[in-house]
């Protein structure tokens, strides 16, 4: 599965960015959501779209929030799910209306993060 991860967190993205390669995914990162939003623009023109995104709320130069809706603007359409220090209820209902599948409270350990994981049955795996 390919799995695009945005965290302002270094150790995040090297550590669960590890993790998830030799769980035999392949991973990007991006240390922020304009970087994450650069990113998955050319993943898209090189028709290499992540199968699944997995993004902070609070970063520096744009947010989970503004970048996932920003890529949506662009009909980038990729599952995701919100692994962040705590997102406020009004906030997580707009995620929600953008499609977000769940909502990752951090720290978390390595079976939790895992779990966000859709099962490998999306459609470009050959799924339904």
């Amino acid at each position: 599965m390919r799995i695009l991860i945005a965290d302002d967190q270094e150790d995040i993205l090297a550590g669960f960015g590890g993790l998830l390669r030799e769980e035999g995914h392949e991973v990007e990162t991006a240390i922020n959501g304009q970087e994450a939003l650069e990113k998955i623009t050319v993943l898209s023109q090189e028709g290499r779209l992540p199968d699944f995104i997995i993004s902070d709320d609070n970063m520096p130069r744009m947010g989970g929030l503004e970048w996932i809706t920003a890529a949506r603007a662009r009909e980038i359409n990729v599952e995701f799910a919100i692994f962040s220090s705590g997102v406020v209820p009004e906030r997580w209902e707009k995620y929600e209306a953008l499609g977000a599948k769940k909502l990752l409270i951090k720290p978390a350990l390595l079976d939790e993060f895992l779990s966000i994981l859709p099962k490998v049955s999306s459609k470009r795996a050959g799924g339904p």
